[in-house]
């Protein structure tokens, strides 16, 4: 450990001033550090992280301390260290992008609104899974992977030879790259809200028309319009060429659809799917009938008519 420690000192006091030195605990690393890492990357550019077995007594003034320690950011305490309003407690992810979230969103105008939309989408549920918090599937179904065990699949394993630290900067530089993502999703999720709510007060029959793809599921399921529950499917212009309609769903995620299209639909496409549901342009409908397109903006709309209401 006295080597260790001799190794740290060293290195930071090497370090170039011009580098933000962030501290966090050294060995097998979870996703809440690898995260709470890509934050002060993205927060301050050019960073020297230090993985130590125990904080040194004497850090210089300005070193950022998480997962380790027991500070600020850090909730590893007997009490941890708070929780979200809806009951998520903080790991070090949360933590750091609370503190610094807005600075690793540089000038955005919407920075508090797109800071929420990141906490809600990817950190918070970093942060459920490091404090056990997070939902377990009780009928034996296979959990999809999630960001955390992708994480964990970077810890060296027996027989490789490659060290925690190198490996924790391979894990730190995937992370960046669901961080950058998680970002630019809610910067157009944040954009399209106004669009999107614009949409559904003019739906008609339940029909959500959009003048171009818009993150709109997640609008529709935290707007307050008194028009939204009745909203059946949105229609909008395909990258693919044609309208596709995809159906409404009553969370965030489109877990759970309202409606799904006749299964007589499903999986079938150009003149076997026309034929099934007379509508002369209809292009495909996947095989769960949760979406589907025409050429035109009108088939997709008679098709989208026949949507019928999925199980409760």
């Amino acid at each position: 450990m006295q080597a260790d420690m001799t190794h740290v000192i060293q290195k930071w006091n090497s370090c170039d001033a011009g580098r933000q030195l962030c501290v966090t605990h050294a060995g097998v690393f979870h996703a809440d550090e690898v995260l709470a890492t890509a934050i002060l990357e993205r927060a301050f550019g050019d960073i020297e992280v230090l993985r130590v077995i125990a904080v040194p007594d004497c850090l210089p003034e300005g070193a950022i301390v998480y997962d380790i320690g027991g500070g600020p950011l850090d909730h590893h305490q007997q009490d941890g260290n708070g929780c979200r309003v809806n009951g998520i407690p903080y790991a070090s992810s949360g933590l750091v992008w609370r503190v610094y979230g807005k600075q690793a969103l540089g000038t955005l105008s919407d920075a508090e609104r797109v800071q929420s939309f990141v906490d809600d989408a990817l950190v918070s549920r970093v942060d459920a899974a490091d404090n056990g918090a997070i939902a377990r599937f009780d009928d034996g179904a296979q959990s999809p992977l999630t960001v955390t065990e992708a994480i964990s699949g970077f810890n060296p394993i027996d027989g490789n030879k490659e060290s925690y630290d190198t490996a924790f900067l391979k894990a730190v530089k995937w992370m960046r790259a669901i961080l950058d993502n998680s970002i630019r999703s809610a910067i157009a999720s944040v954009s399209a809200e106004a669009e999107v709510n614009r949409a559904i007060g003019n739906a008609v029959n339940g029909l959500l028309i959009l003048d171009r793809y818009q993150p709109w599921k997640k609008v529709l399921a935290d707007s307050e319009n008194p028009k939204t529950d009745s909203v059946i499917s949105a229609i909008y212009p395909s990258v693919r060429g044609g309208f596709n309609w995809q159906v409404a769903c009553e969370d965030r995620e489109g877990a759970y659809p309202r409606f799904l299209a006749p299964q007589g639909w499903w999986g079938k496409e150009g003149e076997e799917l026309q034929h099934e549901c007379g509508v002369d342009d209809a292009l495909f409908c996947h095989r769960s009938g949760f979406i589907g397109g025409a050429k035109t903006k009108a088939g997709a709309i008679r098709m989208a008519e026949q949507l019928v209401r999925g199980e409760p």
